[in-house]
């Protein structure tokens, strides 16, 4: 029997030894020689011994490569019955899967090269493989790794030239070997010119052997796959376009299970070898280093919270890229902010509100952290919020709040951090609450700030997104009254020459209406921030005279000494002063606090320097959630700080030792008790210094603060 009609085609029948095997894919004969030489291992010869009478299960110790007309009468029997049966039955030896694997192995690679037939036959025999890979594989490890291998060897044969339009292998965790279905889908893309989809540029960035994958893309796949797919399409359009010039085709070694043939090279000609092309390959891992970077930190913040993913908490640190196609959890935040605004730029809410949205280890208040992620969470939807910590508020807190939005198109840095122009406003916006000695109805808050920020923006360079945030400050600052206790905290830093300049600041404010309205509100006020200060009360009076003169003539105020209203020169003696017209008031409008806006302007120009120091005196916190490069532990100013550090060289200081000690670093002895005291409580839970008449230092509480 020759070669070609000893092998039996799919689906035909053939009847040995009482055995009828439906199916096909098996070599019947009396001779035919293997590719080395010997009897073909897969030939079934009708002539060899059959014994249907064996009592014991036979083909258990057959060899692991075996030959058919090797192998004994009884397991002749078993595997002709195993074939007859339609190679369906599990429980089979081992060794029956390898003779009858060893004929596919000699149709593909020995007959193929002879008989154009054989061709036509390769998706059918692939099919067969796979079948029994599903039934056989997990028992057995080793026709697991044959089969795959043999596969990819069809993969590559049956591969036509068009470009692919079936899904890419998905990302395994085994990236080796490379899918021969990603090889030649590569080749046929490059071949017809087609740039690679995105599903398929994804699959080549996983599997490229010089492309490895790091922490993000295992811990959060599908977010890694998203960013990959919009980053890729935005970069390279419709995608990559592979060069198959100067490249190999692509190119498979096999080594077969039959004893019959040797170790082969299969290879396509016509399909070039571009998974590890270099342009490719450049271009694909810096996007892949790009997207993996845009996701660590999220990626970090996982790994630190577990169970945290797909929480609202974790979109904070997603990419806005994710957020922009896929808003997830915060869809119901967003629902609840719209019906807060109900069409408004702003509005005051109670921040309790964000309760049901975001949970926080205090019912009551949030700690720094979690209100910087929060707000970080609402400006991925064009939402802020004040009072916010990132620009110097406090966290919040159960009470009035503002929720506002952000302008579109505004640039990130001035939603995520302040400007120098923006603390010296914020100053202002303080003074000006301050002034105020009351806190305005919520009805009333819009226009006040309003006024205020149109006036300060006119001269201090501030974004309209800064703009609509100073007005939501204020807003806050008048509902709430929040500033004076912390005014507090924030003036023990000041050097007698820094509170002497605040002193006059602030008449420079109060008298920049019309002197008549400087009201009895206006000095009271002024007078509690003088006491605050430490600044002699009964100069409020006479600065506001000179302050006032001078601003009625357009003059610079005078420095401190008798003013002088008008230069002697010849004539009469004696000066007739002017008469203010009357005007109708009412007890209301005398109360009422009424500032020109050109005039608060024109002191911010002239302040600059006073409104920058003051920027750390009325600030409710520090100004970022990570303390600057001058900052000291916990954010501490640098006179805290050094003084801090010298703390540590005693284990107890007297009353006076440390008031001492505060005068050397230029700080106030109560005030830098409380800011030290505060910070550590904040920082550590407990305070440093302990104790009435005699300081005792808490070493491990210093300790930890300084580290």
């Amino acid at each position: 029997m020759n070669r070609q009609n000893s092998w039996v085609p799919a689906g035909q029948f053939v009847r040995i030894a009482g055995h009828d095997i439906p199916g096909g894919l098996i070599y019947v004969g009396r001779h035919l020689s293997s590719a080395i030489g010997t009897i073909e291992p897969a030939l079934i010869n009708p002539a060899l011994p059959v014994d249907q009478h064996e009592p014991v299960q036979p083909g258990r110790d057959i060899d692991p490569t075996p030959s058919y007309h090797l192998i004994s009468p009884a397991s002749r029997a078993a595997y002709l019955d195993w074939l007859a049966g339609g190679r369906a039955r599990a429980e089979v030896p081992l060794g029956f899967l390898w003779l009858f694997f060893a004929g596919l192995e000699r149709r593909v690679l020995v007959d193929l090269a002879d008989d154009p037939a054989v061709r036509r036959e390769l998706p059918t025999i692939a099919a067969e493989v796979r079948r029994l890979r599903a039934v056989h594989a997990p028992a057995n490890s080793s026709f697991a790794v044959c089969t795959r291998a043999f596969l990819d060897v069809l993969e590559l044969l049956v591969a036509p030239v068009s470009p692919p339009s079936d899904a890419p292998p998905a990302p395994h965790p085994d990236r080796w070997p490379v899918p021969t279905a990603l090889r030649t889908g590569l080749a046929r893309f490059a071949v017809g010119g087609t740039p690679v989809p995105t599903d398929w540029a994804r699959s080549w960035a996983w599997f490229h052997p010089s492309l490895f994958p790091r922490t993000p893309q295992t811990r959060c796949p599908q977010q890694f796959e998203q960013l990959f797919e919009v980053r890729y399409s935005r970069r390279f359009m419709a995608g990559v376009v592979a060069s198959g010039a100067e490249r190999p085709p692509i190119r498979i070694g096999y080594q077969p299970a039959s004893p019959g043939i040797d170790t082969v090279i299969v290879d396509r000609p016509d399909l070039p070898d571009v998974l590890e092309e270099p342009r490719a390959t450049r271009e694909l891992g810096t996007l892949v280093d790009e997207v993996t970077d845009a996701l660590t930190p999220y990626s970090r913040w996982l790994a630190r919270t577990p169970g945290g993913l797909g929480s609202l908490a974790s979109t904070a640190l997603l990419p806005a890229d994710l957020l922009d196609r896929h808003p997830g959890p915060l869809g119901p935040l967003l629902t609840w902010a719209n019906a807060n605004l109900d069409g408004q730029s702003a509005v005051v809410f109670d921040a309790s509100e964000f309760d049901a949205f975001w949970s926080t280890a205090d019912p009551a208040r949030m700690s720094r952290d979690e209100a910087a992620s929060l707000a970080l969470v609402l400006a991925r939807v064009g939402l802020g919020v004040e009072p916010d910590v990132r620009f110097g508020g406090p966290p919040l807190a159960h009470g009035p709040a503002v929720l506002f939005r952000l302008d579109k198109g505004a640039d990130q840095d001035a939603m995520d951090s302040p400007s120098p122009g923006y603390l010296a406003a914020t100053t202002m916006l303080h003074l000006a609450a301050g002034m105020s000695g009351r806190s305005a109805a919520p009805g009333d808050t819009a226009g006040t700030a309003n006024a205020i920020v149109a006036a300060l923006a006119a001269e201090v360079r501030l974004s309209v997104t800064e703009r609509s945030r100073l007005i939501a400050r204020m807003r806050w600052l008048l509902a709430c009254g929040a500033t004076q206790t912390r005014i507090e905290r924030r003036i023990s830093a000041l050097t007698a020459t820094e509170r002497e300049a605040a002193g006059h600041f602030l008449i420079s404010v109060a008298t920049a209406g019309p002197a008549p309205l400087v009201s009895p509100a206006i000095v009271n006020a002024l007078t509690r921030a003088y006491r605050l200060l430490g600044l002699d009360t009964d100069l409020v009076w006479s600065r506001l005279h000179r302050y006032g003169v001078a601003s009625a003539a357009g003059r610079p105020p005078p420095a401190e000494g008798p003013v002088v209203i008008r230069r002697a020169r010849a004539g009469p003696p004696g000066h007739v002063l002017p008469r203010t017209p009357p005007e109708e008031t009412t007890p209301e409008d005398q109360s009422r606090v009424r500032l020109s806006q050109e005039a608060i302007t024109r002191k911010v120009a002239e302040t600059a320097t006073v409104s920058s120091m003051l920027a750390g005196i009325f600030a409710d916190e520090g100004l970022s959630e990570e303390p600057s490069a001058a900052a000291g532990p916990a954010g501490l100013d640098l006179a805290h700080s050094r003084l801090l550090g010298e703390l540590g060289t005693r284990s107890s200081w007297s009353r006076s030792d440390f008031a001492d000690l505060a005068a050397r670093h230029g700080v106030m002895p109560s005030g830098a008790l409380d800011v030290i005291n505060e910070v550590a409580m904040e920082t550590v839970g407990e305070p440093v210094i302990e104790g009435d008449d005699e300081f005792i230092i808490n070493d491990d509480a210093l300790r930890e603060l300084l580290a």
